[in-house]
């Protein structure tokens, strides 16, 4: 299985002689086996000390050589990176600090560079940071590590999230879109690229996980070992401008292409000038890309078991209770309704189960919902729920939770006005996304699934408005949401009954 990955392709390396090109000497940060699973805790630094074989970071010393100057440009598809130009004058710099005009005025621009270079489909971006060199900056700082992002485990993950359906055949590919989006061309800190045909494959794959939130597990990525090191060929870009691109090949599902995945790493540059004139400001965009006609199907065949998804759900249901601080204000309120409410324990499991299993591409059936409730239920949800989010054990419901006009602890003012979101968005079910109607077409089709929808749209509504419910004030606004037939309503609109 081992095998050097120039050895079957012995155009690859024909770019350039290394020597033809200006080059530099920088430390590059590998990697190394210490016979224990690798990680590092990206959201809480602190728990990253002190924990032996934890981290096997080995810096090397590499010439990288300025891609720039060689006779040949490098391509994606042999060496699995390339440089593109693409005017982005429609951008401010500020834009860039926006995640909502990111999404909206840069995701189609990023669609449109990959479109044109991989040939795909469809294009979807799904995930961008911004990163800046500045130390007095609260952006995330380069990655000067060399690795690779996506292992097959969660390319397949990723590909089973946000994939339609009609694209589930053929080929698909992760595809990172990396630039400058400062003013200045960038003098340090570039983003070196290795030449994946000089990787030795399995031998340099390190697999290193990466915890990014609470309660989430963490993203599986590569890690490079330094154990062939000598025969690794890197290049960069210097003076990368706004208006370029450099696009490299996170991950492939086609097992016979000559590159899979590309490792890189942010370095630093003996001859920047020093202290620095201007600090790197760069935006990379992840992109899912799809290939549904590519001639052979290159997907696996092979789906999660029934036993599987339900443990896998079970886990992600029970891991995310110990980080309630870590939740948003709407989910905290949500959680602390329900934990107060007469038979709000088995609202807050479904509500959980479902909004995780709505996201996924394995559904689980009806069965296996009421198989993930009752093994939660079993496993204590309630008592850890009760604990990580301070609400006491007892009957009681919350303050002021059975007046319906406004009692203790209720601005009704506030009540109405996410009852009036809620039902006031039944009517047009046509305009909702897929995903949302076939939330309410099944959950209205299963016992308990009205409350369950109801507390769903409350949160909703309540997280999108300025002054949150509190506790009380939800679980009066669910009430008075049945009491004026949202049901009947809902089934109308959504079932046509």
């Amino acid at each position: 299985f081992l095998y050097f990955i120039g050895d079957y392709m012995p155009d690859s390396a024909a770019v350039a002689s290394p020597h033809a090109a200006p080059t530099i000497t920088t430390t590059i940060n590998y990697n190394t086996d210490t016979g224990k699973r690798q990680f590092i805790n990206a959201f809480d630094p602190s728990q990253n000390q002190g924990v032996e074989g934890r981290d096997g970071t080995v810096p090397v010393t590499k010439d990288v050589v300025d891609a720039r100057g060689l006779d040949r440009r490098p391509t994606m598809v042999q060496h699995g990176f390339e440089l593109r130009t693409q005017s982005i004058a429609v951008l401010s710099a500020a834009d860039f600090d926006n995640d909502h005009t990111v999404r909206g005025k840069y995701y189609p621009l990023v669609s449109e560079v990959i479109s044109a270079a991989t040939g795909a489909a469809k294009v979807i971006p799904f995930h961008h940071a911004v990163r800046s060199a500045d130390p007095t900056s609260s952006a995330k700082k380069p990655a000067s590590v060399a690795h690779s992002d996506y292992t097959t485990r969660n390319a397949l993950d990723l590909f089973d999230k946000i994939a339609p359906a009609e694209f589930a055949r053929g080929r698909f590919a992760v595809v990172n879109a990396w630039r400058n989006i400062g003013t200045d061309p960038i003098v340090d800190n570039h983003l070196a690229m290795c030449d994946a045909t000089s990787i030795v494959a399995p031998d340099d794959f390190t697999v290193y996980d990466v915890y990014q939130e609470p309660g989430k597990p963490p993203a599986e990525t590569f890690r490079l070992d330094s154990g062939h090191h000598t025969r690794h060929r890197w290049y960069y870009y210097p003076g990368m401008v706004r208006d370029e691109c450099l696009l490299f090949m996170q991950y492939d599902s086609d097992t016979t292409r000559p590159v899979r995945f590309t490792f890189h790493s942010a370095i630093s540059d003996p001859n920047a000038p020093m202290p620095p004139r201007v600090h790197r400001h760069s935006i990379e965009v992840r992109a899912l890309c799809l290939f549904p006609d590519h001639p052979t199907n290159t997907l696996p065949t092979t789906v999660k078991s029934a036993a599987n998804k339900v443990d896998s759900m079970i886990n992600t249901v029970m891991v995310s209770l110990p980080h309630a601080d870590h939740w948003d204000a709407n989910g905290k309120n949500w959680m602390r309704g329900e934990l107060s409410a007469p038979g709000g324990v088995d609202r807050a499991i479904l509500g959980l189960i479902h909004h995780h299993n709505g996201k996924s591409s394995t559904k689980l059936t009806a069965a296996e919902i009421a198989e993930v409730h009752k093994q939660c239920k079993a496993r204590n949800f309630e008592t850890i729920a009760r604990h990580h989010f301070q609400v006491p054990a007892g009957p009681s419901s919350p303050s002021g939770s059975p007046a319906s006009g406004g009692g203790a602890g209720i601005d009704s003012a506030k009540v109405e006005a996410i009852v009036k979101a809620v039902l006031g968005s039944l009517p047009y079910a046509d305009h909702w996304d897929q995903g949302g109607k076939d939330w309410m077409r099944r959950e209205l089709s299963q016992p308990g699934g009205v409350d369950r929808v109801i507390a769903g749209l409350v949160g909703h509504h309540n997280g999108k408005a300025t002054a949150k419910l509190n506790p009380a004030e939800i679980h009066e606004a669910q009430k008075r949401c049945r009491e004026r037939g949202f049901e009947a309503t809902a089934r109308k609109h959504f079932l046509k009954q």
